[in-house]
């Protein structure tokens, strides 16, 4: 039997989402052989490289480094993604890049030029795309009848506890790599949200958090365009609401973070029809294979009926990266390519134009 050769990846970014998620992944997945690893951090960069199998001269706190080893893919997950994802499609290397894709839509544009010039393909890390639970119920809503209503909400919380049962290596204190990505992060946001404290909290929040739900319900019903969009201050961050106009649907983004004392993960998006509403109850990403529900309630005459679907157990981030492995062997188009990320960027913009505070 012939087997495809093995795919050289680099990983760039060794923080949590990596050294929780996407390493493991790509270790377990047949096809991929982990050969490159990049951090800030020389520290975390080698710990990484020896824990995985590899020698130090693997690691390196340069990403260019990286990208001229050879390698058949690249996977980006530190914070600044820009000129990892620029520089990958230059060279030809199919690029996993966590979201958000940049973090301005000038950059945006500006990576869509390079990609589409040489064609290299690029998947968002928009990894409930990749639930089975979602892909239900995505093949379903071609069936059903406009929603009344459409309600995304996030109130992300219980990361503190969820984080002690997978120990992260992180950067000794001397090192204190991350300054230079953080002043420019700050930067590019200021050039895209102006230099006020709050707005350029309230547009890194939507950014980081909000975007997942932006892509997701962009997938079930269309471009979006932003109708409202609020913030008030609380005790534990930014609550941000967000009405949306997709078609002939209508809804809510609701977002509030309280990562510090919240004790569970408490993120829904829910369809609400005539007499019944279906919804999708997702699990902390922060935890392995906790699965996403299908919930369903609606009424007859007489009774209340509900039920639950539990679709799968299998982690979506595995799923985006088993994804990823057929576009780079030119199997599949990227089913989250980069045009979708720069759509929800354009509809952050729009967001922005219409914020208020509370």
């Amino acid at each position: 039997m012939n087997h495809a050769p093995l795919l050289n990846v680099g990983v760039v970014g060794l923080g949590k989402i990596a050294q929780t998620h996407h390493l493991p992944n790509l270790a377990s997945l047949p096809g991929f052989r982990v050969s490159r690893v990049c951090d800030l951090s020389e520290h975390v960069a080698r710990s990484v490289a020896r824990s995985h199998g590899l020698e130090d001269r693997a690691a390196t706190t340069d990403y260019r480094t990286l990208l001229d080893a050879g390698l058949d893919a690249v996977v980006v997950s530190n914070r600044d993604h820009l000129p990892i994802v620029r520089d990958s499609c230059a060279a030809g290397i199919p690029v996993f890049v966590e979201k958000p894709l940049c973090w301005t839509l000038t950059d945006a544009h500006a990576l869509r030029e390079v990609q589409e010039r040489t064609g290299t393909p690029v998947v968002v890390g928009y990894m409930k795309r990749y639930d089975a639970a979602v892909e239900r119920l995505l093949a379903e809503s071609a069936d059903m009848t406009t929603p009344l209503w459409v309600r995304a909400h996030n109130f992300a919380g219980g990361r503190h506890r969820h984080e002690r049962l997978f120990p992260v290596t992180k950067a000794r204190p001397d090192e204190n790599p991350g300054t230079g990505e953080d002043d420019s992060i700050a930067e590019q946001i200021a050039s895209a949200a102006g230099t006020n404290e709050d707005s350029a909290a309230v547009y890194r929040l939507i950014a980081e958090l909000a975007i997942h739900h932006i892509n997701l319900v962009g997938a079930f019903y269309g471009p979006l365009t932003a109708t409202t969009a609020t913030a008030h201050r609380t005790a534990v961050g930014w609550c941000v609401n967000i009405g949306f106009k997709a078609g002939p649907v209508n809804g809510t983004f609701e977002v509030l973070p309280d990562f510090g004392s919240a004790r569970e993960w408490d993120e829904t998006l829910t369809v609400f029809h005539p007499g019944q509403s279906t919804e999708l109850v997702f699990g902390s990403p922060f935890l392995w294979h906790e699965p996403t529900l299908i919930r369903r309630r609606g009424a007859t005459d007489s009774d209340h009926v509900s039920s639950e679907t539990q679709v799968a157990r299998e982690s979506a981030f595995r799923r985006e990266l088993a994804h990823f492995r057929q576009v780079v062997r030119k199997e599949r188009a990227p089913r989250t390519p980069l045009g979708e990320a720069v759509a929800d960027l354009e509809f952050l913009a729009d967001v922005m134009t219409k914020l208020t505070f509370l």
